[in-house]
């Protein structure tokens, strides 16, 4: 099962493969449990979740960033995969046998920063 927010990009990795394609955001609690729901409804488990969800936050030095886009930004990259592992386990400790596994991606930015992204950019920093 496919999810995501744009559904060209679902189509695009979805064209030689068959799968189910659910366009969400997984941000909201609403939407996560339908990924469960929509993957128990065609298969009768869920035995893998692959939180692959993320986006970048502005090219700015922390202190220029806006509530609003830090917010953004967390709700995606955090709340979102907790919401999408929370539904998973769910499923995981109910279906027999129990049990699952939860593959967390991240950037390769979240060891080695880019320039001009957080936590500080100075002046100074090559």
């Amino acid at each position: 099962m496919l999810a995501g927010r744009r559904e060209a990009q679902l189509l695009e990795t979805s064209a030689t493969r068959r799968h189910l394609r659910c366009r969400a955001t997984s941000q909201r609690p609403t939407t996560s449990s339908a990924f469960s729901a929509a993957a128990l409804g065609k298969w009768g488990r869920v035995d893998l979740l692959f939180n692959n969800a993320g986006v970048f936050g502005p090219a700015a030095s922390v202190d220029e960033i806006s509530v609003a886009d830090w917010d953004a930004v967390v709700a995606l990259n955090l709340t979102g995969s907790m919401l999408c592992a929370a539904a998973a386990v769910r499923a995981m400790k109910a279906q027999e046998p129990q049990g699952g596994r939860i593959i967390n991606n991240g950037a390769i930015s979240a060891h080695s920063p880019r320039r001009g992204r957080w936590p500080i950019r100075s002046p100074s920093t090559p």
